[in-house]
């Protein structure tokens, strides 16, 4: 022990104490100036600078900074997306969405109706499916594809070339979003800068930015949907937007599961008590039903593939508190069943294109569904581009956007009858997808047909709607063949 403490605090000798403040100022020196092991871990420059310079590239290249200058997008969601539109927004430039589920012929619509010569891309196979238009003579406006693996080229052009950003007015406009088209070809509502930013002030800002100033964070899927069980898994989000096909399949197993008139009689008991407690604003998972009948619809199980597993149906780690469903209507029994079952609070939303997306938002304890929408505001779009004959039909002189639709049963009329229809032969176990064509309201014969509807055979929209007119006209002979035969 003396010889211990004799050392610890015996004086230095000059020679050692010098080559401890060297070594010292060593790896100081190593610590300030080594590579970083993982460069992903780096914060990346702001969004705003990224967003200056990839908009000074391309007004470097020729572009104009004005509302004329159409810029395609032509990617799935990734942050190169946002950075791309916030380019635009930056320098009073426009952004169209374009997507491959349009199919070749809508691409080469959309590019020669805005004029677009210059389109962001997020890999080669999708300028590749752009440049084979251009090289047949589709598409003769198409000068320029940029890819986005990041934009290393135009972010360096940008920033050794950078000019200041030209904000654009109220009234400029911000963005086209073509629809789908479930009627022909797709139509370009126009919305301007005002448009997004009445929206933004409105519904989104009582979600996300809120959310947001919470901490919250938003999760980008891996771009391959059939890996999007896996990014919920990670993921386990505890808000949940939802399209009514996913919530729809949730029904349907739980109701196909349900093979004996006991277990049928157990769950719509098990429904209707659950219910009334949401009807009375009681909204938990700890009931007796929860955990004799619902806990596997929450939480996921990895056990026989005959059970609700959460990959299946595509509700996710069991946090899940808070789901909005849009994008289309929803049945006022499903949407009451998972309202049920869930033990979660489910909101549903309405919106559209021409109104900027959000207009109509449930209030909590709010259960009830089918609301009649009717739309006028500063969130209105500015019209149809280049097609003011559809622009009228959706406006009236007095500004109103008429949707003709109700928030959860759709259209009125015979499209209402249309749907119903649709939704009482689609809850059979054996019908995958369901197409009603009718100048009356009865329906006397019904044709089957083997393949489903796709995005890829150009039945579907993107959003996953029934093309009407494609349908039509595929099934036309069997349509009156079936008339024919009344």
């Amino acid at each position: 022990m003396d010889f211990l403490l004799q050392l610890l605090f015996s004086p230095l000798p000059t020679s050692a104490i010098v080559s401890l403040f060297a070594l010292a100022a060593g790896v100081v020196f190593y610590l300030h100036t080594r590579p970083s092991p993982c460069p992903a871990l780096r914060p990346p420059p702001p969004v705003s600078d990224r967003a200056e310079h990839l908009g000074s590239g391309l007004l470097h290249k020729g572009l104009k900074p004005n509302s004329d200058t159409f810029i395609g997008i032509f990617a799935q969601n990734r942050p190169e997306w946002i950075i791309g539109e916030q380019a635009c927004y930056t320098y009073s430039m426009v952004a169209v969405p374009l997507y491959d589920t349009l199919g070749p012929e809508a691409l080469v619509f959309i590019i020669d109706r805005a004029e677009i010569s210059t389109v962001l891309c997020d890999n080669e196979k999708k300028a590749e499916t752009l440049l084979q238009s251009r090289e047949e003579g589709q598409t003769p406006v198409l000068k320029t594809i940029v890819i986005m693996d990041p934009f290393p080229s135009e972010l360096a052009l940008g920033k050794s070339n950078h000019q200041e950003p030209i904000p654009p007015k109220p009234e400029d406009l911000s963005i086209v979003c073509f629809t789908s088209g479930t009627t022909g070809n797709p139509k370009g509502a126009m919305l301007t800068h005002e448009n997004v930013v009445s929206d933004v002030a409105g519904v989104i800002k009582s979600i996300e930015v809120v959310m947001y100033g919470a901490g919250a964070k938003v999760g980008f899927f891996q771009g391959d949907i059939r890996l999007l069980p896996d990014d919920m898994k990670v993921l386990q989000p505890t808000i949940f937007p939802a399209v009514p096909r996913l919530l729809n399949r949730v029904y349907d197993k739980v109701q196909n599961s349900a093979q004996t008139s006991f277990k049928k009689w157990l769950l719509n008991f098990a429904v209707e008590r659950k219910f009334a407690e949401v009807k009375q604003g009681i909204v938990r998972k700890n009931s007796i039903w929860d955990k004799l009948i619902f806990h596997k619809i929450q939480v996921q199980h990895r056990s026989h593939r005959d059970t609700y597993r959460e990959q299946e149906v595509g509700v996710s780690g069991g946090q899940v508190r808070v789901m909005v469903t849009a994008a289309a209507p929803i049945s006022p029994s499903v949407l009451n069943f998972l309202r049920a079952s869930l033990g979660c609070q489910i909101f549903e939303a309405y919106g559209q294109t021409e109104c900027t997306a959000a207009c109509t938002f449930t209030m909590p304890g709010d259960a009830t569904s089918g609301t009649q929408c009717g739309i006028k505001g500063k969130n209105v779009f500015k019209g149809y581009l280049k097609d003011p004959k559809t622009t009228a039909e959706a406006m009236d002189k007095d500004g109103w956007l008429h949707t003709g639709r109700h928030r959860g049963n759709g259209f009125r009329g015979s499209t209402l009858h249309r749907r119903r229809l649709r939704n009482v032969y689609g809850r059979s176990g054996t019908v995958a997808q369901v197409f009603v064509h009718g100048d009356s309201l009865q329906v006397k014969e019904v044709y089957l047909h083997s393949e489903q509807f796709s995005i890829e055979n150009g039945l579907l929209t993107p959003t996953l709607k029934a093309k009407r007119a494609e349908l039509k006209n595929l099934f036309q002979p069997q349509i009156d063949k079936l008339y024919a035969n009344l």
